[in-house]
């Protein structure tokens, strides 16, 4: 591994960490289940901004992250085909944003803060 590639998981391994946060009182002993929400509510979104990025170079990738890019594709297909009805947002001429990434994102992270 490459030293930006230490430094980027690391750096996101600290905001999962900084997301999942804690609890200041520790005299329960009740499991709390809204870590475990988090947690996979976190992992979501890291695995999706990493599929967002890395599908225009699918074709340079190893087979292993092929297979991974196939299950962020079937997710976005499921995803653009519940969602068809949120309009493209146009930045320039004949240039556009498809404002389903945008919004997913947006509301995992509301979602995160709001837990």
């Amino acid at each position: 591994m490459k030293k930006l590639d230490i430094i980027l998981l690391s750096v996101a391994f600290v905001l999962i960490v900084v997301l999942l946060g804690g609890k200041s009182d520790v005299t329960t002993n009740l499991f709390d289940y809204s870590i475990i929400v988090k947690l996979f509510s976190a992992l979501f979104l890291l695995f999706y901004i990493l599929g967002w990025k890395l599908q225009s170079y699918e074709d340079k990738t190893f087979p292993r992250i092929k297979k991974i890019l196939s299950i962020y594709k079937e997710i976005n297909s499921k995803l653009h085909q519940t969602f068809q009805f949120l309009p493209s947002i146009e930045i320039g001429n004949r240039l556009k944003i498809d404002s389903l990434e945008i919004v997913i994102i947006s509301f995992v992270l509301i979602f995160l803060i709001i837990l």
